[in-house]
C-alpha cells in the first residue's frame, strides 16, 4: 500500500435488509484487518452518500446499484466496485458479484439428486438481472434432466413484489400441480411467500411442495414454519474480494476486463 499521511478510507453503502449485503459487509471488514491503514465506513441505504462524499471525501466506494444508480456513482469521480450483478455495467464501474448461473445450477441439482419429477421456479418479473441468470440456468438444468419447469409469477402484472398479497396468487398455482413439487425461489423473501401460499393451498411443505431459497437469510428462513432450506452465497467473499479491488484501483491499477463472480 503506498504511504499515506492517513488512512486509506473507503466507504462501504450496503443496505442493512438483505442479508447478503450484511455479510458482504463482514468480508469486507475481514478483508481490512490485512491492512495496516484501511479503514472502512458503513453508510447503509438511504444515506445522504453525495452529502458524505462531499463533506469528508473517501479514497474509494463499495456499494451496490442498479442502473437508475450509476450517472450517481460515475459523477463522483471515485474508484468504486459494485457488488450488485449487473454485469452490463462492469466497463464503466467494475463488479465483484455472485456466479448466479452457478446457483442456478445447484438448485437444480438439490432437486434432482433428491428424485423430483416436477419443478416450477418464481418469477419475480422486476427486470432483476440476477433473478434471471438464476432463473435460466435452474429451467435449462432442469430440461436437460428431461423435465418441464414451470415458471410461476410472483404476483399479478404491476404487482410482483414479495408480500402477503403475493400469498393468494401463488396458492392458485400451486393447486395446479401434483405433488411433490419442488419450487426454487431466487430469494428467500419470495421462499417465505410460497411457504405460506403451499399452506393456504392445503399442501404440506416439505412432503408435498419443497422450497428452496437463495441467500441463507436468517431474518426470513427462521420467519416462517418450516423453516426455509437455502442456497447459501459467497457473500463474505465476495466482500474480500471488493475490498481487495477497490484498494489496487485506489493505487492507480486498472479492474480486470471481465466481472469477478463467484460460486
Amino acid at each position: 500500500m503506498p504511504k499515506y499521511g492517513r488512512p486509506i478510507r473507503v466507504i462501504v453503502e450496503l443496505n442493512r435488509t438483505f442479508g447478503f449485503h450484511r455479510e458482504a459487509f463482514v468480508g469486507i471488514g475481514d478483508a481490512a484487518q490485512g491492512y495496516d491503514r484501511v479503514m472502512v465506513d458503513l453508510l447503509w441505504r438511504k444515506t445522504c452518500l453525495e452529502q458524505v462524499v462531499k463533506e469528508d471525501p473517501p479514497d474509494g466506494i463499495i456499494t451496490a446499484f442498479d442502473r437508475e444508480d450509476e450517472s450517481l456513482y460515475m459523477s463522483l469521480g471515485l474508484p468504486c466496485v459494485n457488488i450488485s450483478n449487473y454485469l452490463e455495467l462492469h466497463s464503466r464501474i467494475p463488479v465483484v458479484g455472485n456466479d448466479d448461473s452457478a446457483i442456478g445450477q445447484m438448485a437444480a441439482d438439490f432437486f434432482l439428486n433428491r428424485g423430483f419429477e416436477r419443478f416450477a421456479y418464481i418469477d419475480g418479473g422486476l427486470g432483476n438481472p440476477y433473478f434471471a441468470a438464476r432463473r435460466d440456468a435452474f429451467c435449462r438444468s432442469i430440461a436437460s434432466a428431461g423435465f418441464n419447469c414451470d415458471v410461476i409469477p410472483l404476483g399479478p402484472p404491476r404487482q410482483m413484489v414479495a408480500g402477503s398479497n403475493t400469498v393468494s396468487y401463488i396458492a392458485q398455482y400451486l393447486r395446479r400441480f401434483q405433488p411433490p413439487l419442488a419450487v426454487f425461489c431466487p430469494f428467500d423473501a419470495y421462499a417465505r411467500e410460497v411457504i405460506e401460499a403451499a399452506k393456504s393451498a392445503g399442501l404440506r411443505v416439505p412432503e408435498e411442495v419443497s422450497v428452496l431459497g437463495v441467500d441463507n437469510d436468517e431474518s426470513f428462513c427462521m420467519s416462517v414454519n418450516p423453516a426455509i432450506s437455502s442456497v447459501a452465497t459467497a457473500a463474505r467473499k465476495i466482500g474480500q474480494r471488493a475490498l481487495q479491488l477497490v484498494l489496487s484501483m485506489i493505487q492507480g491499477r486498472l479492474p480486470p476486463r471481465q466481472p469477478i463472480l463467484m460460486p
